[in-house]
């Protein structure tokens, strides 16, 4: 027997949501969706997070 189990995350759902919001208010364009999130994105960069850059760690080896 077997059983199934779906789960449900919260802040998953949100975003799912939001991106449909976002992609409605863009005419459900893929393409007005990028320059509509880029004007966001404009009016809204001083809010936005940049970190500092780290090097690459070192590949491990597989022996």
């Amino acid at each position: 027997m077997t059983i199934q189990t779906t789960w449900s995350d919260t802040i998953v759902d949100e975003i799912h949501k939001i991106r449909q919001e976002l992609l409605q208010e863009a005419g459900g364009d893929l393409e007005s969706l990028g320059k509509l999130l880029m004007q966001k994105q404009d009016r809204h960069g001083d809010n936005l997070v940049t970190l500092d850059p780290h090097p690459p760690r070192p590949l491990r080896n597989k022996d």
